[in-house]
């Protein structure tokens, strides 16, 4: 969780027949949210272990020790509708 902004990442949602886990960014004042899904195999298991989450003012960026993923959170922070 960023204090600052009021984000929080957490994981939403898990799909064991599609194999994939989603993380999900939310600003708790705007409720707005971005997701990120990374993939469920047999080196990471059920819940893929991440090495590194980044959450900047910008951006939020979660790595795996097989991917990297990141994405734009400008427009979750955003009062505009």
């Amino acid at each position: 969780m960023d204090s600052l902004t009021n984000n929080i990442v957490y994981i939403d949602t898990v799909f064991e027949n599609q194999k994939k886990v989603i993380y999900k960014v939310e600003n708790l004042l705007t409720r707005k949210s971005r997701s990120i899904a990374f993939r469920i195999d047999r080196y990471n298991g059920n819940y893929p272990f991440y090495d590194k989450i980044i959450l900047t003012k910008n951006n939020l960026t979660i790595q795996s020790a097989y991917e990297k993923k990141s994405c734009s959170i400008e427009q979750i922070n955003s009062k505009d509708l």
